[in-house]
């Protein structure tokens, strides 16, 4: 199984260096129909005060990482990586298997020492012309099901799969300077924040948490420090998960970005650049990198593999 994940070329350089994409709050999306049920839908659809709490739980504690099933999308290219300025990551991995994608912190589907954690979904959106509400008779899985993996037919061209998560996987938090000041006032999590060493006035992320602080709130049995974190989650105050990047198979620059120009910038034949993957020193060779390119004839992108040319390099 193939999927890709639209980037800007500054999500990307941060991607490259932290091998982490961000988890956003599930009802932080960007459709307003998205993860929503009223009060008599709650009771309607879940009967029982039980499962509405188990529904609203399951809400507050999940984030979502999207990706895309084309590569070749121009909508895509032109919406979520900056006018196709920007880079597409391209990961293969068995479609059995799609927790294999993350290294989460907590493990929480494999065994958690948190009580009652929440579960991890993934599969491709449904695109409906209607809400597909029907009497789910107290099903909490069905509910999630339906709310989470079904959007508007309007949406139908991002050809959209979903993985949601707990944040409680999350490896890392980045924090802008207003970002810090929030989560300063939280009991426990102010002294848990760090300076990011080496960053200048003009860089927007200076302050992280790390993922040894994480694993001590998971560990102590202070998630809710945690979780009172990821109210705040947002511009921010950014949730990372780190991404297994022996599942990362290409990165493909965009019609407007140039492998040229980001190769005379970035040595990706350092060993630490993506874990030396992408780079042979049997051949000197690069391999993995693809350039965009419009077709002569026909409204469509196709790519081509980049080489280093002779000189490129600083």
């Amino acid at each position: 199984m193939k999927l890709y994940k639209y980037m800007s070329m500054s999500t990307f350089n941060s991607f490259a260096k932290s091998h982490s994409l961000r988890l956003t709050k599930s009802y932080s999306q960007n459709d307003p129909f998205e993860f929503k049920l009223s009060q008599n839908d709650l009771e309607k659809f879940l009967l029982s005060p039980e499962k509405q709490h188990e529904f609203e739980e399951f809400v507050n504690m999940s984030g979502c990482i999207s990706m895309s099933g084309d590569k070749s999308n121009i909508y895509m290219w032109s919406h979520y990586s900056d006018n196709h300025r920007g880079v597409m990551a391209e990961f293969t991995f068995d479609e059995n298997d799609p927790k294999s994608l993350f290294f989460g912190n907590a493990n929480v589907w494999q065994g958690s020492h948190i009580e009652n954690p929440t579960g991890f979904y993934y599969g491709h959106i449904n695109y409906k012309k209607t809400r597909p509400f029907h009497n789910f008779n107290g099903d909490l899985n069905r509910v999630i099901e339906t709310l989470y993996f079904c959007k508007s037919e309007d949406w139908d061209k991002e050809f959209e799969y979903r993985f949601i998560i707990p944040f409680t996987e999350v490896t890392e938090i980045l924090l802008t300077r207003k970002g810090m000041n929030e989560i300063s006032e939280i009991p426990v999590a102010g002294r848990l924040i760090e300076e990011i060493p080496g960053k200048d006035d003009n860089e927007i992320y200076r302050f992280k948490v790390t993922g040894l602080s994480i694993s001590y709130l998971l560990g102590t049995g202070q998630c809710d420090v945690l979780h009172k974190i990821w109210r705040h989650e947002g511009p921010d105050c950014l949730f990372l998960l780190k991404m297994d990047i022996g599942k990362l198979s290409g990165l493909y620059f965009g019609c407007k970005s140039s492998t040229d120009d980001y190769f005379r910038e970035n040595d990706v034949s350092d060993s630490d650049y993506f874990n030396g993957k992408f780079y042979s020193f049997f051949n000197e060779k690069i391999n993995g990198f693809y350039q965009a390119y419009p077709d002569e004839n026909e409204f469509r992108i196709n790519f081509k593999p980049a080489e280093i040319i002779e000189n490129t390099k600083s």
